[in-house]
């Protein structure tokens, strides 16, 4: 969760929350699929802030999903793997962010 305006999708899709997590787990069997998933839905905060998601499979494949002004973002890695920690990588100089020490500490 990140401290911003609530993510609330409205594009006439089904409804999600966090429950998109559970989805991911049962019905994904790696990124792709769960990417998939996750834009079938229209996601709704259900802790009044943005969500973002890091997302990884079995063959190493990672990204990042995060909400952005109610649309939809995945950011591939640039490097062979990616970290996030409390701040949006689409838009790391918001006032809001902060986490981007921890995040450095992890990317060494």
């Amino acid at each position: 969760m990140i401290d911003t305006k609530p993510t609330n999708q409205n594009t006439k899709k089904v409804d999600i929350t966090t429950t998109a997590i559970r989805l991911m787990l049962d019905k994904a069997k790696n990124v792709d699929e769960a990417l998939e998933l996750l834009s079938s839905y229209d996601m709704h905060s259900s802790a009044n802030s943005c969500y973002h998601f890091q997302i990884c499979d079995a063959s190493g494949k990672s990204v990042v999903v995060e909400y952005v002004d109610n649309e939809m973002k995945v950011v591939y890695p640039d490097k062979n793997y990616q970290c996030a920690t409390n701040f949006l990588l689409t838009n790391p100089d918001a006032e809001f962010n902060f986490g981007q020490d921890r995040y450095q500490i992890i990317d060494e």
